[in-house]
């Protein structure tokens, strides 16, 4: 898997969607979609490499993203085949069940690395 044609290729066809009779504001929103989902995505996957499954507050927690940011970028990179869940439920930072989530069985650590993140 070339990850980074992954991601290219998904921002290409997934994020570029404003609706022509959206305000301005939300085209520009979407034109830099893809540059603020290259920061986060590294930070998910070596936050997955690093510390293994786990669920999406305890990444959020790891990579310093919000809920928001996370939850939109697990959808994202489930899509692009980056990321799966593991069938298992853990505990949130609040106590609550949510789906625990891992690097892709096919993603391996030297891709992971090549990207720029994680430990060598």
């Amino acid at each position: 898997m070339n990850v980074i044609n992954t991601i290219q290729n998904f921002f290409t066809k997934e994020m570029l969607n404003a609706r022509a009779s959206d305000p301005i504001t939300s085209h520009q929103a979407a034109a830099q979609a893809p540059d603020v989902a290259a920061n986060h995505i590294p930070r998910i996957l070596e936050a997955l490499d690093e510390y293994g499954p786990m669920g999406a507050s305890m990444i959020g927690y790891v990579a310093n993203l919000d809920k928001n940011q996370i939850s939109r970028r697990l959808k994202e990179m489930q899509k692009m085949g980056l990321i799966e869940l593991t069938g298992n439920i853990v505990k949130s930072n609040s106590n609550r069940n949510e789906r625990e989530w891992k690097i892709a069985n096919d993603m391996d650590r030297v891709q992971v690395i090549h990207l720029g993140f994680g430990n060598a």
